[in-house]
């Protein structure tokens, strides 16, 4: 049996660590947006694409510009989505930080976010357009249409408990598709195999869900009852992934990101 373990994100976190440099000078690379690069956060869908890599033939070459790609995409999302949770109504829900700023500035703020969000897309598909691989460049752009796609939706706010919480899970699941592209890609361009590769995809998307869940549906927002719902299945996401890589012979035995 191959084990998995703390070792392997040793392994990867010089190349982590280059990802989030790298990250930073293109997330701050125009002179308006210079002050980026104090906010960039832990990179969790890089470290997701990278060690899923690890359980494959490990090409740097090919992970290190995806791993880029992926963070600035979210650092997209999050310009051009700035609202990306619910009330209980079904209504979308802002932080009071963004009302604050829309009321200032509304204007200027808003073209800027669009104009920043614009800028992080570009960046990032120029980087894996270098790659020459359309597959690639696809599942990236399913994945911000799935983003669109929810924050395009309004919720029910009415109904079975058991209705609504699935409602929820399918929605999140669009939110955090860049979870499943990264753990999907960190194996497509290492050559995993697919039944791996699908085990990676729900662990990731497990993952995206629970922390997803953990940052925007706080109790305020959302019925508790269907919040407990909504991190049971997505618990029960990465559980059922690690069960399958033990029985595809391969053990992990401590994941960081699950601390």
């Amino acid at each position: 049996m191959r084990t998995i373990s703390i070792p392997i994100f040793e392994e990867i976190q010089e190349d982590l660590n280059k990802v989030q440099a790298e990250v930073k000078k293109e997330a701050s690379s125009h002179p308006i947006l210079s002050h980026k690069a104090e906010i960039f956060k832990e990179p969790i869908l890089a470290t997701l694409l990278l060690f899923s890599g690890k359980f494959g033939h490990y090409k740097i070459e090919k992970l290190f510009p995806t791993a880029v790609a992926v963070e600035l995409l979210e650092l997209a999302v999050e310009e051009h989505y700035p609202i990306k949770s619910f009330n209980k109504e079904g209504e979308k829900e802002e932080k009071e930080d963004e009302r604050e700023t829309k009321e200032k500035d509304q204007d200027f703020s808003s073209n800027l976010s669009l104009i920043t969000g614009d800028f992080y897309y570009s960046r990032a598909i120029m980087l894996v357009a270098a790659l020459k691989d359309v597959l690639v460049i696809r599942i990236l752009a399913e994945s911000i249409a799935s983003i669109a796609e929810a924050m395009s939706t309004t919720l029910p706010s009415e109904g079975k408990t058991k209705d609504l919480i699935q409602g929820y899970v399918e929605w999140v699941k669009k939110m955090v598709s860049l979870y499943d592209a990264a753990s999907y890609l960190g194996g497509y361009l290492s050559s995993v195999s697919e039944e791996v590769i699908s085990s990676l995809r729900s662990f990731g998307q497990g993952l995206g869900g629970l922390l997803y869940s953990s940052q925007y549906l706080k109790g305020e927002v959302i019925d508790p009852k269907i919040k407990e719902g909504i991190d049971s299945w997505f618990k029960k996401e990465v559980k059922e992934a690690l069960n399958k890589f033990v029985a595809l012979g391969l053990e992990i035995e401590e994941i960081p990101l699950l601390s």
